[in-house]
């Protein structure tokens, strides 16, 4: 699968404390179920998108201030 691999991190607890957009409280929530055992993630920004009915740059944005705010880490470009 071709896209982005992120991992929770320490989402546990501190989320509702963050001051974030709505569309990345979305993201995290759909990621999160969609983690594997250890946090791993794998779904791409298109999938992501269709999945929340936002567009790639809205999941994109959401993704990068998810990363900002150390709820999610890239672990590699794609992974």
């Amino acid at each position: 699968m071709s896209g982005l691999h992120f991992a929770a991190v320490n989402a546990v607890g501190i989320v509702a404390d963050l001051d974030l957009l709505p569309a990345a409280y979305r993201v995290l929530l759909k990621l999160r179920a969609h983690s594997e055992p250890g946090g791993r993630i794998e779904i791409d920004q298109v999938t992501l998108a269709q999945m929340l009915g936002l567009s790639r740059a809205a999941v994109n944005a959401a993704l990068r201030d998810l990363d900002l705010a150390q709820l999610v880490k890239k672990q590699r470009a794609g992974v």
